[in-house]
């Protein structure tokens, strides 16, 4: 019966059928205000209204399409698919909201929203987010430059020391480069976001940025930026819940849907629409 209930919700998805998405800088004072609708009064009386009594706040950011990224107002791809899919099988309400990534952790610590996409595992981050059991997605940092540049990468740190990197302020890119950047074994530089990271590489104020694959495809449009090889890690990014709100069920509902789909082949056969069986491939090895 479940299988059923799982492709019917598949074609909803593909048909449209989308939940409300929010954008403006007063989405989480228009999304908390909404929770109150699904709350009884008994609840509200206590403060904490339980998830299952009110909308679900899932926030994401940045362009890695195919796997997720806005077109116009739309969030598309297949990690927002399968993430809709779980959520309507749950039976829960829920919106997406997209901010930038710091906004979204301090809100995630405080409460303010509950989920979080495709976040990558750090001790600190432990203390004020539950994290899924399963990946959300695979990801390939590399360091990229103007294809004009000529910088001697090696694979090791020590070849681009004398040059300035761009770095997204707190992204977490794995302990790998994490770690070397506490240790100053590269300079960097940070700025806000995808977009100004790269505006900087290409009006010379950075020498190189670190990105992953998926999102170098959202936002790089042309030949004049190059990947160098070989990559520098490859990590793995999951789903998290708020502990502020404390979510612990809700993560291991989440959980329990997602290796089904994952299990009955599902989240592959998405992934492979959008040509990343790849993904789907290390995913479904890592559930197995």
């Amino acid at each position: 019966m479940k299988k059923i209930t799982l492709i019917i919700m598949m074609v909803l998805l593909l048909a449209g059928c989308s939940p409300k998405i929010v954008t403006t800088d007063d989405a989480i004072k228009d999304a908390t205000i909404d929770k109150t609708e699904y709350a009884t009064d008994d609840v509200q009386m206590g403060g904490k209204i339980p998830y299952d009594e009110r909308v679900i706040l899932i926030g994401c950011h940045g362009n890695k399409l195919p796997y997720y990224g806005l077109e116009g107002d739309e969030l598309v791809g297949p990690g927002i698919e399968f993430t809709k899919l779980i959520f309507d099988e749950l039976g829960y309400d829920y919106e997406f909201v997209v901010m930038p990534w710091s906004r979204l952790l301090s809100s995630m610590e405080n409460g303010e929203i509950d989920v979080l996409l495709d976040t990558i595992l750090t001790e600190d981050r432990q203390n004020y987010l539950d994290y899924s059991e399963f990946p959300y997605l695979i990801q390939i940092d590399k360091f990229y430059a103007l294809k004009t540049s000529d910088i001697p990468y090696d694979g090791s740190f020590g070849s681009i020391k004398g040059y300035k990197v761009g770095v997204v302020h707190d992204f977490s890119y794995g302990k790998l480069i994490d770690d070397a950047m506490d240790d100053g074994e590269f300079n960097f530089e940070e700025t806000s976001n995808y977009e100004d990271n790269i505006d900087k590489l290409r009006n010379g104020r950075v020498d190189l940025i670190i990105t992953n694959t998926l999102a170098a495809g959202g936002y790089i449009t042309d030949d004049e930026i190059v990947s160098l090889e070989p990559y520098i890690s490859m990590n793995y990014s999951f789903v998290t819940f708020s502990k502020a709100n404390e979510l612990a069920r809700l993560r291991d509902e989440y959980d329990k849907v997602y290796e089904a789909l994952v299990r009955s082949g599902t989240i592959a056969e998405m992934l492979e629409v959008y040509n990343l069986s790849e993904i789907g491939d290390s995913i479904e090895e890592y559930v197995r």
